[in-house]
């Protein structure tokens, strides 16, 4: 079971997030649930640790535009925060707009189990559609994969956006730019995927 911390509930109609969250630690959070609208977060959204958190999920047919800031983890947090995503699609929508960054940092080594944190996830539930757009920058860094795109699901890294891809030598985690999986799974990369080292 997972906690939201603000639930948006709408009938198309367009919203805008304007309040900072910020939480300390936690597992199993909802930073926001959008479920039926257009929402625009033009906030900071920051989860400095814990795991399976979600800065932002989308369901219900709505549209999510990420004119803030999303940060998951921390600089040099030694695998404090772990298996986090920052835009969870199910069914609907997300923008990473142009200008605007996705953070995420994690630092545990999965080789002994575990799993990766991501950035943009675009998941379809059954019957549904889900797409994750990037026009922006997506930082991976450690065991992170950049963008996610699962079956039945579409994901775009546009033009003049950037993934970047950063390893971590100190606690051996390697990073991923984007990750397709399923048969009737669509990316497609107009922008920059990079990748390079990064050291603590």
């Amino acid at each position: 079971t997972s906690a939201a911390g603000i639930y948006y509930e709408g009938t198309n109609n367009e919203v805008d997030h304007n309040t900072d969250i910020e939480v300390t630690a936690g597992e199993n959070l909802l930073a926001i649930y959008a479920n039926g609208l257009k929402l625009n977060n033009n906030k900071e959204i920051i989860i400095k640790k814990g795991k399976n958190n979600v800065a932002a999920y989308i369901t219900g047919n709505s549209t999510f535009r990420n004119k803030g800031k999303i940060q998951l983890g921390e600089s040099g947090n030694n695998g404090d925060f772990k298996s986090g995503i920052g835009v969870y699609v199910v069914d609907g929508e997300a923008i990473n707009e142009s200008g605007k960054t996705i953070d995420i940092y994690d630092f545990e080594n999965t080789t002994s189990g575990g799993s990766l944190s991501v950035g943009m996830l675009a998941k379809a539930g059954a019957g549904k559609t889900a797409k994750v757009t990037n026009k922006g920058t997506i930082n991976a860094n450690g065991e992170v994969i950049g963008m996610v795109v699962e079956d039945n699901s579409e994901g775009l890294n546009d033009t003049g956006a950037e993934i970047v891809a950063k390893d971590d030598e100190n606690s051996n985690t390697k990073s991923i730019g984007a990750y397709v999986k399923g048969a009737n799974a669509k990316f497609e990369n107009k922008g920059k995927i990079s990748k390079g080292g990064l050291t603590k």
